[in-house]
């Protein structure tokens, strides 16, 4: 049985639900077009347009989390995948000097900045495609490393997260359901030992180098 459903933008239908909503230790995720509820706490101003990342997803919850409970203040971010900001921009808000995100669609990258500038931290945060990353960034490391994608796609870019992050620095993995982690820390396990958080059935990998 069919039903005829009148037309709508139903790309974006769904924000109509999108609510402040508490992620971390004083750290909140406020749509655009409302009004933080607690006005003296980190509110992250989030339109995501039609790149991912509200606050609504479990992974990023854990992500958010983690950072809000880190010691952020004068270190180095990169949030690979970065899709709306969010992380990227959590971590500049939350007191990191130089963040970078990366993404491989135009729209994210679009949003990114966009929203960088909503919440005042274009200074500390700038979003671009990935080819452009590598070109400018070159063989940079960062303090933070978050990726915040696919398992699959996580357990490829092994090499190039692990070599992007201090040897003090913390690596962020998510993105991951609960029967994917073994097979994501053994693609890590030569140089990080890792820390597990969940949400029901999404994990976040916290690592650090072997030896710390």
């Amino acid at each position: 049985m069919f039903e005829h459903v009148a037309d709508k933008d139903w790309e974006r239908a769904w924000l109509d639900e999108f609510k402040p909503i508490n992620v971390g230790h004083e750290l909140w995720v406020c749509p655009t077009w409302c009004s933080p509820i607690e006005p003296n706490h980190h509110n992250l101003m989030i339109d995501p347009g039609l790149a991912f990342g509200t606050g609504t997803h479990p992974t990023t919850q854990l992500c958010l989390a983690h950072l809000s409970q880190s010691k952020m203040s004068r270190k180095s971010a990169l949030d690979f995948g970065c899709g709306s900001g969010i992380l990227g921009i959590a971590a500049a808000k939350l007191g990191a000097m130089e963040v970078f995100g990366t993404d491989v669609d135009s729209k994210a990258i679009d949003a990114s900045n966009t929203n960088a500038e909503v919440n005042e931290v274009s200074d500390q945060f700038t979003a671009m495609l990935n080819e452009t990353f590598f070109q400018q960034v070159g063989e940079k490391q960062f303090d933070f490393v978050i990726a915040n994608i696919l398992a699959g796609t996580l357990v490829s870019l092994a090499d190039e997260l692990m070599s992007r992050t201090t040897s003090s620095g913390q690596l962020l993995l998510s993105g991951i359901l609960a029967h994917q982690v073994d097979t994501v820390i053994d693609a890590y396990c030569v140089s990080f030992d890792f820390e597990k958080h969940q949400i029901g059935d999404w994990m976040l990998l916290v690592g650090e180098r072997h030896g710390r």
